[in-house]
């Protein structure tokens, strides 16, 4: 029991410490990022409308192209260093009757992975119940939820987890890469010579 306690410890320290890395990566990133179209615009005004591609133009977009993506490809390496431990953590909650790990896993299921828990508990909850259900109430019916989430990661792996936050992140960073490149078509074609 204390070899399990011990372990279940050592995986919240890394746990913490990735999340503390996805932070920190935020942290940089989207103050650098920020900065970078700032510059980009404030600058924008002073250059010669006539040359076509400015060079600080097209170094700014690269820059911000690699950067953003950069950023988020590091954040989705560590978040599926996480998701990975699920099982682990399920099997160590289940061992040491702890529930953390395991209604944060069920309150994070997929689509996918909600439709199947439900196909699996259909004689005991109906899935209209299920779509409603939080993790209380699925603890209390089911008497062992991490047996179910194991079957369902089994079978699913890292599908079974849904974006968890991550999805507003690769939103801003490619809805930044999309309007970079609006702004410097626009600037090739000549759109914005009106408005400065």
């Amino acid at each position: 029991m204390q070899k399990n306690l011990d372990e279940y410890k050592e995986v919240q320290r890394l746990r913490e410490s990735w999340n503390n890395a996805i932070s920190r990566w935020n942290q940089i990133f989207i103050p650098l990022t920020l900065g970078i179209v700032t510059l980009l615009l404030t600058q924008f005004p002073k250059t010669d409308k006539e040359e076509l591609g400015q060079p600080y133009l097209i170094i700014g977009g690269l820059l911000l192209g690699f950067f953003l993506l950069w950023w988020r490809i590091a954040c989705h390496s560590i978040d599926k260093q996480i998701i990975n431990f699920y099982p682990r953590y399920l099997e160590l909650e289940k061992l040491l009757r702890f529930h953390l790990q395991t209604s944060y896993y069920f309150n994070n299921l997929s689509k996918k992975a909600k439709n199947k828990l439900a196909e699996i508990l259909k004689e005991k909850i109906s899935s209209k119940d299920f779509k409603k259900m939080n993790y209380r109430r699925f603890k209390d019916l089911t008497n062992d939820p991490q047996k179910f989430l194991l079957i369902v990661w089994d079978e699913l792996k890292r599908k079974s987890v849904g974006w968890r936050g991550n999805f507003t992140l690769d939103l801003f960073a490619f809805g930044l890469i999309f309007g970079y490149i609006i702004f410097y078509v626009g600037y090739c074609l000549k759109w914005w010579n009106n408005l400065i």
